[in-house]
């Protein structure tokens, strides 16, 4: 017996010596066995036995998609699903193109270039990829010409501060020095106020533009606590 009965008999039933069930729900699943034969019986139960969670995915976005020759865009690895544990491997081609990263800086070698990333959670693989054009021509080019103008208030700060912006933020992201993430927190707004307890140095903000399904890049700006 396996509860929650959330659950297909693919083959066999619950009486069934060795049946193939597939899980309907994602969650925890308790499995009771019970094995008898004329005389005895014995049962043995086992809590949240099965774990079910959602399909590994990866949807591949970048700030740009089309670049000046010599110039560089971020590509995003957007997952769902899996375990939550994910390791990275980007690739290219033309070959020449290797990262660990979740979110790489790239400058493309050729007039367009497929980025490729696997990514594994321990048990599944999901892959997803996005061409990147370069193109020949003058003028300046960087994230806040393209995302908007950010501003940081007040700068230094004591741990709170205003971050505002053209465009809707999603995602804000503050490491210290050595490049440990202290900070992390998903919105929805222009305008987001953090108040952290912090010590006192200098760190750099990470700001996503964008939403969960289009993040269309990032802004990175530096604040000082004091």
């Amino acid at each position: 017996m396996i509860t929650p009965n959330t659950i297909t008999y693919r083959v066999g039933s619950s009486t069934s010596q060795n049946p193939k069930v597939s899980f309907n729900v994602i969650g925890s699943y308790t499995v009771k066995l019970t094995a008898y034969d004329a005389d005895t019986s014995y049962t043995k139960t086992v809590q949240d036995y099965i774990q079910t969670r959602s399909p590994l995915s990866v949807k591949v976005t970048a700030n740009r998609t089309t670049v000046c020759s010599g110039d560089t865009t971020q590509l995003f690895a957007i997952t769902d699903g899996g375990s939550g544990n994910y390791v990275f491997n980007w690739g290219s081609t033309p070959f020449g193109f290797f990262s660990p990263k979740q979110n790489p800086i790239v400058q493309p070698g050729s007039d367009s270039v497929i980025y490729n990333v696997s990514v594994y959670d321990g048990d599944l693989v999901a892959n997803g990829s996005i061409k990147i054009y370069r193109e020949e021509c003058t003028g300046i080019h960087n994230n806040e010409a393209l995302l908007g103008k950010v501003e940081i208030f007040p700068n230094p700060n004591s741990g709170s501060f205003v971050i505002s912006t053209e465009k809707d933020i999603y995602r804000v992201e503050i490491m210290n020095q050595i490049g440990a993430k202290v900070f992390s927190r998903i919105y929805n707004s222009k305008k987001v106020r953090i108040n952290q307890s912090l010590a006192k140095g200098v760190y750099f903000v990470e700001i996503y533009i964008g939403s969960a399904s289009d993040i269309k890049g990032t802004i990175a700006r530096k604040i000082v606590i004091h």
